[in-house]
């Protein structure tokens, strides 16, 4: 089930927090280090959070993962079913 905004995005409040982030008038060299320190902080959390949960919810989240993209509405991304140890052809 994905309601409201996670049909477009997983991570729909770490998107807000982002766009919150770096959107200002005035971007002084302070407000840029904390952004920029912020979004990797954000980005490598949801790569473990989403690690977690591919291992706890198997394969109807790697097919969410596969179809819906992670922060932005129409990023560019790869399958990762495609590298899945289960879908992985047996020799």
């Amino acid at each position: 089930m994905t309601p409201l905004l996670y049909k477009y995005v997983r991570h729909p409040m770490m998107t807000s927090l982002m766009v919150g982030l770096w959107i200002t008038p005035d971007m002084t060299l302070g407000h840029a280090v904390l952004s920029a320190g912020m979004t990797l902080y954000l980005v490598i959390g949801v790569r473990f959070e989403e690690r977690a949960l591919a291992k706890a919810l198997g394969a109807d989240y790697q097919r969410y993962q596969a179809t819906t993209p992670k922060f932005f509405p129409g990023e560019l991304r790869t399958s990762p079913i495609r590298n899945s140890p289960t879908t992985r052809r047996s020799a």
